[in-house]
């Protein structure tokens, strides 16, 4: 341990420990895309990322309650951390695609991997995580939408760029639970783009 370690009492190893735990987002698939056998299926790290990016292009255009895009940004990039020990499980959506636990299982379990990886060295993670999971903020219930609505935006690029596959279920699981306005034009544009795919695939057939 270098000398500048000791005076700004870095412990190096702990540091690394939450990089690794932090990667092990971009080793972690999302399951609904695997279920759904779309080709290239993303990471969680991918998803945290563009839910980060679009904190940071969406809450400022948000006039009322207006929020702190800094916090939604860190919602953001923290909301999906304990899927690296736990794994992406899915609670909600078409019973084929869920897994077989009750959403109070899978939050207790998440808890758990949170609190493992992030307690000692960075408590805040872990709250900022609680935070969303109850949903006890403006921002925490902004970025709730950006999470159905980063998926929905994923769910048009596989369609587009895989024309055989039909994701109807994730456009299906989220009608109607965005509240935010801004959320809601985007999610409006989503939808047309999907009637207009849906009614092509009906002709060309």
């Amino acid at each position: 341990m270098t000398d500048a370690c000791v005076q700004k009492k870095i412990d190096p190893e702990a540091m690394l420990d939450l990089a690794h735990n932090v990667g092990l987002l971009k080793r972690t698939v999302r399951t609904g895309w695997v279920r759904r056998g779309v080709d290239r299926p993303e990471s969680v790290a991918e998803h945290s990322y563009r839910m980060g990016m679009l904190a940071m292009l969406y809450a400022p255009l948000v006039e009322e309650p207006k929020l702190d895009v800094s916090k939604c940004i860190k919602i953001g990039l923290v909301h999906d951390l304990a899927e690296g020990l736990v794994g992406d499980i899915v609670v909600e959506g078409s019973a084929d695609c869920r897994d077989k636990i009750t959403p109070e299982d899978k939050a207790a379990k998440e808890a758990k991997a949170m609190e493992e990886m992030f307690a000692k060295l960075r408590p805040d993670l872990v709250e900022t995580w609680r935070e969303y999971e109850d949903q006890t903020s403006d921002e925490a219930r902004f970025m709730k939408d950006l999470d159905k609505l980063e998926m929905l935006i994923q769910a048009d690029e596989y369609e587009e760029e895989q024309p055989t596959k039909d994701l109807s279920d994730f456009y299906k699981s989220t009608d109607g639970k965005i509240k935010s306005h801004v959320a809601k034009c985007i999610d409006a544009l989503l939808r047309d783009r999907k009637r207009s795919r849906d009614c092509k695939r009906k002709r060309e057939n």
